[in-house]
């Protein structure tokens, strides 16, 4: 029998006990053909090959350090990994603070991170405060609530409009200027059209120059076409034109009364009914000025605004009765968002509302109703942010309302805790 064990062994051949894998090594140590983590016998609960779920509160790789402690998880999203995005509602570097309420996001411009602009109506730098009620704008311009000053060249009061340019200037008699060719001293400075010195370099106070081929005084008709040159020695020669009311040619005899002009359309009597430009000035018929009243035309339609009795009854423009509801007739009124009149010009930008109560603007500090609205000073919406009608704040260090005292030297503030 032990001869037979021996054989067997020695047919056998030498006999080796495998090593236990080690899990971090490198190395197929029990020579299975899986190395480390890859082999199965690392699959138990003190194996360096666990992994660690950083927010389960369990120590996952067993190497005593939990979710966000272990080091495995420096780079995991749920330990702060991650850079917080300030708006787009989501905890992104896992603090548990979302957005804005991130302190990460305090100089982010979605949180804050910009300067109030005072005058755009939107709140820029995100505090809650729209322009001028942000303490940022106390010392800025368009929210002075000064009054425009119209003749120093300076944006008084903020709004960018300068002088005359600021709507808030609207019948200040240094806004209203001479019109150089309408007979009436419009700036009421005593000096009427050409007289007065804002006209000097106008056109209309320019005379006309009859050789140089420039319309000098801005009249529309140009050297011997102009009846300022009637009598000039350059316009002598001219040929007569038989329409325009002027003795071209120097011989005496205007127009169709000139010899010269026998035969020229001009000349001819329009013809009413018949289809024809019998005088050759473009009209025919009914749309000729010299058909207006005559019977084939007296139905024709009235134009209120061009000075002429359109529909031959006699009456012209707004004394016709056609008329009684053209804008043209209507007189503007100023404080209804209207354009009445039809001039394309609404309220008090319509130079009629000159003067007019609803065009003056309110001063917030004179117990008076400037503007006539109904309400005096702080009452008026449009003085909701002067300066005046705004209550002192007494621990801030600013003129609030804008008296000339500050915080606690401002007779506001007495008995105000700030100041106890």
């Amino acid at each position: 029998m032990l001869l037979l064990g021996l054989l067997t062994f020695l047919l056998a051949g030498p006999q080796f006990c495998p090593s236990p894998e080690i899990c971090d090594n490198g190395i197929d140590d029990d020579g299975d053909g899986d190395i480390d983590c890859l082999d199965a016998d690392c699959a138990n609960d003190d194996s360096p090959c666990l992994i660690e779920i950083c927010d389960n509160g369990t120590d996952d790789d067993g190497d005593g350090d939990i979710d966000c402690l272990d080091a495995d998880c420096d780079t995991d999203p749920a330990c702060g990994g991650q850079t917080e995005i300030c708006d787009n509602g989501t905890d992104d570097d896992g603090d548990g603070d979302i957005d804005c309420l991130d302190a990460d996001c305090d100089t982010d411009p979605a949180c804050g991170g910009q300067t109030e602009i005072c005058d755009n109506g939107t709140d820029d730098d995100g505090d809650g405060d729209i322009d001028c009620l942000d303490s940022d704008c106390a010392d800025d311009p368009s929210c002075s609530g000064q009054t425009e000053i119209c003749d120093n060249g300076t944006d008084d009061d903020g709004d960018t409009f300068v002088d005359c340019d600021d709507i808030d200037c609207n019948g200040d008699p240094n806004c209203i200027f001479e019109i150089c060719d309408n007979g009436t001293d419009d700036d009421d400075d005593g000096d009427i059209d050409c007289l007065d010195s804002d006209c000097a370099g106008d056109p209309a106070c320019n005379p006309e120059i009859c050789d140089n081929g420039t319309d000098d005084d801005g009249d529309g008709a140009i050297d011997c076409l102009d009846s300022d040159c009637a009598d000039d020695p350059s316009c002598s020669v001219q040929t007569e034109i038989c329409d325009n009311g002027t003795d071209d040619d120097g011989d005496g005899d205007i127009d169709c009364l000139d010899a010269d002009c026998a035969g020229d359309p001009a000349c001819n009597p329009e013809i009413c009914d018949n289809g024809t430009d019998d005088d050759g000035d473009g009209d025919i018929d009914c749309n000729d000025t010299d058909c207006i009243g005559l019977p084939p035309c007296t139905g024709q339609i009235e134009f209120c605004d061009n000075g002429t009795d359109d529909d031959g009854d006699g009456d012209i423009d707004c004394d016709d009765t056609d008329c009684a509801n053209h804008p043209a007739c209507n007189p503007e009124i100023c404080d209804n968002g209207t354009d009445d009149d039809g001039d394309t010009f609404i309220d008090c930008d319509d130079s009629e509302c000159f003067g007019n109560p609803n065009c003056v603007p309110e001063i917030c500090d004179n117990g008076t109703d400037d503007d006539g609205d109904g309400f005096t000073d702080c009452f008026d919406p449009g003085c909701f942010f002067d300066p005046a009608c705004m209550p002192e704040i007494c621990n801030n260090g600013t003129d609030d309302d804008g008296d000339g005292d500050i915080d606690c030297n401002d007779s506001e503030c007495a008995g105000d805790p700030a100041c106890a």
